[in-house]
């Protein structure tokens, strides 16, 4: 069984971080990969670029380790969008069915979104999830009514396997969300059947100044970690399955800016967890700093300095700062970018987390 369930964008590096993870730490997670927009104003030729890319790269990935179990959904796009003449979701799901993912139910979404992923389980067959918003759990008579015609669905669908997914999201008050989530799962246990129940939420913003100031560094909490420790203490919920969303937002979408314009505003910055906690690290702008990317290596030093640093060989994540840090021997000339820097960061996330969660 899987102990931690990482929510992931499909987007270049968050799908390469998963083949740059031990065996061993792959087969304790089950990801679920969340076609990302591309801006504000969406259309369907950039939803298509972006299907298109994560095919190629999952592609890739799945050719040099084999398949694996991963979640498809489309939750951050407007799914009005048809594709090529197609419902959105049936899309996503036709293009990507090569490698068997498990496909989201969800609560209103587009009409056709529930049907395609009951007819795509109807034709092949396995693992199904069930994906909820805290504003889905306000009022249980109005949920259940609504889950009892999907349970029945799920049994003529023969599902194999049913996840039952709550996302919280962005946290803010991790204590208010955990007694709204512990009195649903102990109504929903009482009367519907699930094979995992899983709960996941993130700490970062979509706007990371929320969090933190320009060439700042600081431990914040962990809240979708304290969220899910709460709900655990309650012997009814102990076998409740952590998520989170890495060391990317759940709002995360690409900035839409031009391109001479990113270095004036965009920023460096690294997320490394340590128990209850997580050190948050902030640069400022590329096109400020005399170094530019260069003030990654001064990201390595400040986190390879921290007692709880986990050391070369414990990831490739953990490997990759070590490397960049003043005290390796091998210290490459160039200190990456943002996107190498969520690839090894995210690595070292899920690394951790795959071995400090209950199997």
């Amino acid at each position: 069984m899987s102990s931690y369930f990482p929510f992931l964008k499909l987007k270049q590096n968050e799908i390469l971080c998963v083949g740059a993870l031990s065996d061993d730490t792959r087969a304790k997670i089950r990801p679920c990969f969340d076609v990302p927009r591309t801006s504000k104003n969406q259309n369907a030729d950039e939803i298509l670029d972006r299907i298109r890319l994560g095919l190629g790269k999952m592609t890739t990935l799945c050719n040099r380790i084999g398949h694996f179990p991963f979640y498809i959904d489309n939750f951050d796009l407007d799914d009005d969008l048809e594709l090529e003449g197609t419902p959105q979701y049936r899309y996503i799901l036709e293009r990507f069915k090569h490698f068997r993912p498990i496909p989201v139910l969800a609560l209103d979404r587009h009409a056709d979104h529930n049907a395609a992923a009951f007819a795509y389980l109807r034709e092949v067959g396995g693992a199904v999830g069930v994906r909820l918003q805290l504003e889905d759990i306000e009022s249980w008579a109005l949920l259940k009514r609504k889950l009892t015609g999907l349970w029945a669905e799920l049994a003529r669908s023969k599902a194999q396997r049913i996840d039952v997914i709550v996302d919280a999201r962005v946290l803010t008050d991790y204590a208010v969300a955990a007694t709204r989530i512990a009195e649903f799962l102990k109504k929903f246990r009482a009367e519907f059947s699930s094979h995992t129940l899983v709960v996941t939420g993130s700490s970062i913003p979509s706007n990371i100044g929320e969090l933190i100031e320009t060439g700042g560094a600081k431990m914040v909490p962990r809240l979708e970690y304290h969220l899910w420790r709460h709900l655990v203490k309650d012997a009814v919920l102990q076998d409740v399955r952590f998520g989170d969303y890495g060391v990317v937002s759940p709002e995360y979408s690409d900035v839409e800016l031009q391109p001479e314009l990113m270095r004036t505003v965009s920023t460096p910055r690294a997320f490394y967890p340590h128990g209850d906690s997580m050190l948050v690290v902030r640069g400022i702008s590329f096109q400020a700093h005399p170094q530019g990317n260069g003030q990654y290596f001064e990201i390595a030093d400040l986190i390879h300095r921290q007692p709880f640093f986990r050391g070369a060989g414990y990831s490739f994540g953990d490997d990759y700062i070590y490397d960049r840090s003043t005290s390796s021997a091998k210290r490459p000339p160039k200190a990456g970018n943002p996107g190498s820097w969520v690839k090894s960061t995210l690595a070292s996330h899920i690394t951790y987390l795959g071995n400090v969660l209950p199997p």
